[in-house]
């Protein structure tokens, strides 16, 4: 079942169990409206308006207090349901305290696998080798930063043989990836930076000795 089919299906479920009190519509209850800025685009003689478009900078004066607002409604609002603590508790039980796993790739003698561990908030890489040792770190975004913010692990990629793996950190949840290449034995991390390579890499050369991307 696709992700998408699954959420539904999961969404469906709730709206059996779950009831939303009716709330009378005052000031207090009505969200946050957003400003309205327009900006236009002409696409072949087509005028196309955006009155949202302000959103896309980050550092408009008016974008975080109605990001706030809406944070503060929205938490009015649900902590209100009836049954809520205990329907959190029991998403908790079921899935906030297990241990997710996205992707892992085998490759000479590795098993490189991106991993959620129990209780934790973010993914990290980890590698596990044949001998059956136990799995071990190679990148954890948490314990990074770029310019003073934290750190996203946005994709990777080891070689054939398993001895590097190339992968991209953004600052910020950007997604602006800068690559970088790792020796997993030693988990050195090589010179070479390379950036705007949000979308990884389109694959490495058959002895591993360099692989292709597209930089913007």
């Amino acid at each position: 079942m696709s992700s998408r089919r699954r959420f539904l299906a999961t969404a469906s479920a709730l709206a059996g169990f779950v009831t939303f009190p009716a709330r009378a519509q005052t000031a207090d209850s009505t969200p946050p409206l957003a400003k309205r800025a327009p900006a236009f685009d002409d696409y072949y003689g087509t005028k196309v308006s955006d009155p949202y478009r302000w959103m896309e900078d980050t550092k408009d004066p008016d974008l975080l207090p109605w990001l706030k607002a809406h944070d503060a409604h929205t938490r009015a609002f649900l902590s209100d349901v009836p049954g809520r603590a205990a329907l959190r508790a029991r998403v908790s039980a079921l899935s906030g305290e297990l241990s997710a796993t996205r992707k892992a790739v085998a490759t000479g003698q590795r098993v490189f696998f991106e991993q959620r561990p129990l209780g934790a908030q973010n993914y990290k890489l980890f590698v596990r080798e044949q001998d059956g040792r136990a799995a071990r770190t190679l990148v954890d975004p948490t314990t990074l930063t770029m310019n003073g913010k934290h750190v996203s692990l946005d994709w990777w990629a080891p070689d054939p043989t398993g001895r590097l793996v190339v992968y991209g950190l953004s600052p910020a949840g950007s997604e602006a990836s800068t690559g970088h290449v790792m020796d997993v034995s030693t988990g050195r991390i090589l010179e070479e930076r390379i950036s705007n390579i949000d979308y990884g890499i389109t694959g490495w050369l058959p002895d591993g000795s360099g692989f292709f991307y597209i930089q913007f």
